[in-house]
């Protein structure tokens, strides 16, 4: 939920405390009250995984250069193939509970829905996509999951035979691959 009325969106600036962020006001379609901190569950397709910043070193990672240092960063999709990142949603998995398996190269076989369990949370540093502003890195909003803390294969091929509260269709990634 972006709203530059409630200071949400494209010019936000991170506030002294991150309460605002926390208290949003946007329920689920469960109608429970959702917010940065919030675990959220979401079935996508992913669209494109790489390490972020392994030149140079993320910020909120020390620095330290190398893949094994920074957060992958996962756009997902809600339909298979989308090339536009705009339209897209993003995940990001921390080196501190990052399994190796867990690396781009896997992320990017994978063709099948996936299911990602983590964090949600609001990028303040990064702004969406709007109008014909494309902005690195693309995404539809700044709210995103982070960290994510599980990552599941549909064992179906379609996301509308995998719905994200269908525990039946899901398998671990381990279990995938």
């Amino acid at each position: 939920v972006e709203d530059p009325d409630k200071g949400l969106g494209p010019t936000f600036t991170v506030p002294k405390t991150r309460a605002k962020l926390v208290n949003i006001g946007y329920m689920t379609t469960g109608g429970e009250s959702a917010g940065e901190g919030t675990i959220v569950t979401l079935a996508a397709f992913i669209e494109e995984a790489h390490f972020a910043d392994v030149g140079s070193g993320e910020d909120v990672n020390c620095s330290t250069k190398g893949a094994e240092s920074n957060d992958v960063h996962i756009a997902l999709a809600n339909v298979s193939g989308q090339t536009d990142e705009c339209q897209s949603v993003t995940a990001e998995m921390s080196p501190h509970y990052r399994p190796p398996l867990w690396a781009e190269k896997v992320l990017n076989s994978i063709k099948r829905p996936v299911r990602i369990t983590g964090q949600l949370m609001f990028d303040a540093s990064h702004h969406p996509c709007s109008g014909t502003k494309r902005p690195n890195p693309k995404r539809m909003s700044s709210w995103e999951i982070h960290p994510v803390y599980t990552v599941e294969v549909c064992t179906k091929d379609s996301l509308a035979r995998c719905k994200a509260d269908d525990d039946r269709v899901w398998q671990s990634l381990d279990a995938f691959m």
